[in-house]
Order: structure tokens, then sequence, then C-alpha cells
């Protein structure tokens, strides 16, 4: 339960239009510690990855589009059908990305081919 924080890569798949969108894959999930133990989510933003991609939202290396995905332990990856426009972010949390959806916040734009799509490493 709670918010997951998913990091926007570099890897992208095509949508409907010919626009291309980056691939969001889970990157963690933050923790409230009262005691101070354990990493700070400050820290697992950046082991993760995510502040790197971050960055690279900040230098206008990613697309502005979005699909969730995961990467495949095969190598690849696997993402849903439909991408987001959310603009130049490296990262965000699945709750921030829900209550935009639902509020109608955000273009959407099929990706092309079928629900679950596998895109080659």
């Amino acid at each position: 339960m709670g918010d997951y924080v998913y990091k926007v890569t570099s890897k992208t798949v095509d949508l409907e239009g010919g626009l291309k969108a980056n691939i969001a894959v889970f990157a963690y999930k933050p923790f409230l510690s009262y005691f101070g133990r354990g990493p700070s989510n400050e820290q697992m933003h950046v082991r993760s990855g995510a502040a790197a991609c971050d960055r690279a939202a900040d230098a206008g290396k990613r697309t502005g589009w979005v699909v969730l995905g995961y990467e495949r332990d095969e190598g690849g990856y696997v993402v849903n059908d439909t991408a987001y426009q959310i603009g130049d972010r490296g990262s965000f949390s699945d709750g921030w990305l829900d209550v935009c959806i639902s509020k109608g916040r955000f273009p959407a734009q099929p990706v092309l081919g079928a629900k679950n799509v596998e895109i080659a490493a």
C-alpha cells in the first residue's frame, strides 16, 4: 500500500500519431520513519536512479509523454497500452499520476500495438 515512485527512463515506445513516449519503471517505495532509521527517501531517490532521470528531464532529454512498464528479467520491457503527456518530469509517484489522470489533467495517447506491448532491449 501507499505511493510508489517511478523513474522515467530514456527508453521509448511509439505512439499512434507518430509521437514517442518514455517508459517509466518502478524506482522505490518511499517510507516514513519516526526514528530516523534506514536510508532516507532522498538517498533512495539517488540510489534508484530517479535523481539522474530528473536531471535528464531538466536537460530536455525526455519526450514529455510517459507509459508505465517494467523491465523483464530476460531483457526488454513490457508496457501498458496508454501513454500520458506529463511534461518534463524525470520521476513521479503513482498517487500523483492517478489523481491527475482522474481529474483529466493529462492528454492520453494509445501505444502502437496490443496491450502489454513487449519492447526489445
